[in-house]
């Protein structure tokens, strides 16, 4: 294993060395027109591209490096409006999408894009996967700001590795991966904010199940414009687990789920979560699964959201539920091992039932003896005049 290892790190090696650089602007470079450049470079060259805007479509068909320049503010210099990929592995750095048109990049058949540092404005999609195949994506500190639709893998099976990235304003979806085998999208440090539609993961396999992780990111203000959608930040489905880890969610809102939405079989587990304030206008202000499907929570907040807060979950302990957020910070609400809410009303339990166990689990938190009906601590024949006294119609 050790002797391919190397041998694969020499053949990157020298690609590199064997790669070159084209440069392109307005004058003084390599080529003017970036597309003349690209269709003279060979696979895995790097194209640098001066500041400026560069209309129309861009077309590659080979590995390459789209590698843009930068302002002083180390925001993208260099605009450009619709890149096809039709082959190979596409890499772009410090480039602005700002086209009206359909998309930002769109890709052919097995997809593979790698983004650093981008942003995607006014786009009706930011990044499209097209075509069959797999999709893969790699996408770290880009911005996606107004767009129809930020990244969606087109139905295609799909590893997607998001970090550091901005998802403001989206209209239509958000992130959305989709696969028939597999649908796997981790995100760290991410914020998601404004968006009309929730994160949307879904994995139609039914034997084979895709795991991932969600951490340190940030869902505010998200909601799903469909009254009776499902989840305002993030919608899980299929045979999907996904761990959700250092994450908050603020204000966010749908119709079941205000938060988040799990479905059609998917595992959600939640550690170490905030969720405030988040409402739903049918059911479960904070997460809701369906019965097909599972959320559990340890380490976890929730205050404020609409009741039930939780619906079909698992506490795994040290999860505080306040009625309102100043509940807490007074140190009111459930403590770790306090009882859940299931959303069936009266569930003191959490056995996900209302019956007789209810009664008897509030009289034993609130140090009731059943029968010691004067007081005493003890029941006895006091106990039984004084039943007998009140025999009888009640006034």
């Amino acid at each position: 294993m050790t002797r391919i290892l190397m041998m694969f790190t020499a053949l990157l090696l020298t690609a590199s060395l064997e790669a070159d650089t084209i440069t392109v602007c307005a004058k003084g470079c390599d080529y003017a027109d970036l597309q003349a450049a690209i269709d003279a470079a060979s696979s895995g060259d790097i194209i640098e591209i001066g500041a400026g805007s560069y209309g129309g479509l861009i077309s590659t068909s080979t590995t390459l490096t789209l590698r843009g320049e930068t302002s002083g503010e180390d925001l993208p210099a260099t605009y450009l409006e619709y890149v096809s990929r039709t082959g190979g592995v596409l890499t772009v750095e410090n480039i602005a999408f700002v086209g009206e048109g359909a998309y930002g990049i769109v890709t052919g058949p097995n997809g593979w894009v790698n983004l650093t540092d981008c942003h995607f404005i006014s786009s009706s999609v930011g990044v499209f996967f097209n075509g069959g195949g797999t999709a893969r994506l790699s996408a770290d500190g880009c911005v996606f700001d107004g767009v129809g639709g930020a990244i969606d893998s087109g139905s295609q099976d799909c590893y997607f590795e998001i970090t550091d990235c901005i998802f403001r304003g989206c209209r239509e979806h958000t992130v959305t991966a989709s696969g028939s085998a597999v649908a796997q999208a981790n995100m760290l440090g991410c914020t998601f904010e404004d968006n009309d539609v929730p994160v949307t993961i879904a994995n139609a396999s039914a034997t084979t199940r895709t795991a991932m992780v969600i951490s340190a990111c940030t869902f505010t203000n998200n909601r799903n414009v469909d009254t009776s959608g499902f989840g305002g930040g993030l919608e899980v489905q299929g045979n999907t687990l996904v761990a959700i880890v250092d994450c908050v969610f603020r204000d966010n809102d749908a119709g079941f789920g205000g938060a988040v939405a799990v479905r059609d079989g998917a595992h959600v587990k939640s550690s170490n979560c905030t969720f405030q304030d988040n409402q739903a206008f049918g059911f479960a202000g904070a997460v809701w699964a369906d019965p097909g499907s599972d959320f559990a929570a340890s380490e976890t907040l929730a205050c404020g959201n609409s009741a039930p807060q939780f619906y079909n979950w698992t506490n795994l302990g040290s999860v505080t539920l306040c009625a309102s957020c100043l509940d807490c910070e007074a140190g009111g609400g459930f403590a770790a091992d306090a009882p859940c809410d299931t959303g069936i009303r009266g569930d003191f339990n959490c056995d996900g039932v209302f019956d007789e166990e209810d009664y008897l689990a509030v009289q034993a938190s609130l140090g009731i003896c059943i029968g010691d009906l004067d007081g005493d601590g003890q029941v006895r024949a006091g106990d039984l005049g004084i039943l007998l006294a009140a025999w009888g119609m009640c006034p």
